[in-house]
């Protein structure tokens, strides 16, 4: 039977590790993936109508929202001593 610890309930980026993988994921909520792929589209909307001005602000923001789930994430990893499952962390 696979079992999934959770390592922080935090909202809207709950961190949890499932028996049978290496690394734990980021459970997203369905509204905030569908706020995230909305923002996609929007950037992607203003390239086309050739305003980047608009699309940079979008995805600037969209980086942010990544970033910081990012660097939630590698805190919880580093807080319970398991390693990261790439090389260039988001904290120095």
């Amino acid at each position: 039977m696979s079992e999934i610890k959770v390592l922080s309930s935090v909202s809207n980026a709950i961190i949890a590790k499932h028996s049978q993988r290496n690394f734990p994921g980021v459970l997203i909520q369905g509204d905030t993936l569908r706020i995230v792929l909305d923002d996609v589209l929007e950037a992607r909307a203003a390239l086309v109508d050739g305003d980047t001005a608009m699309a940079i602000e979008i995805v600037d923001g969209l980086s942010e929202r990544i970033h910081d789930i990012l660097a939630h994430y590698e805190r919880v990893l580093t807080d319970n001593k398991m390693s990261l499952p790439y090389v260039n962390p988001v904290l120095k």
